[in-house]
């Protein structure tokens, strides 16, 4: 079992392990970067560290995130990636990890906590391997 900080995106539950979060930030003016994804949401400047945020509604095949959400800072090697999430819940302990039964992504790793079932978030497999090159140049 591990600490997680939960949140939600639209009807759905995520969980990050607290090792990955540097940060939770409330909802910050983002700077738009020009020809980027749509689940690119912005920019912003974090304690000296320009960081890129993704929309996890949209990375996760809904609708945005409010603009007033928080941004959960998950860091990657040489770099922090924000996750703009519509509220983050609580930092508690999770119980034991299930393979998903989403028939859309069999690969998922689910996690209870509490009385609702999360999505196991893994900081290094939201980005594909052609915006990590991106990121690792940019940055």
């Amino acid at each position: 079992m591990s600490d997680m900080v939960l949140a939600v995106v639209g009807d759905r539950y995520l969980a990050v392990d607290v090792k990955d979060v540097s940060h939770v930030v409330g909802g910050r003016k983002l700077v738009p970067m020009p020809d980027s994804p749509s689940h690119v949401a912005g920019m912003f400047i974090h304690q000296g560290h320009l960081v890129t945020v993704l929309d996890m509604g949209i990375t996760g095949g809904g609708s945005a995130v409010d603009a007033g959400g928080h941004i959960i800072l998950v860091k990657l090697p040489g770099f922090l990636l924000g996750l703009r999430v519509n509220n983050v819940l609580e930092v508690t302990r999770a119980g034991r990890r299930t393979r998903s039964k989403d028939p859309d992504n069999p690969d998922a790793v689910m996690v209870k906590v509490g009385d609702c079932r999360a999505r196991l978030l893994k900081p290094d497999q939201v980005l594909t391997t052609a915006e990590k090159r991106v990121f690792h140049a940019f940055y």
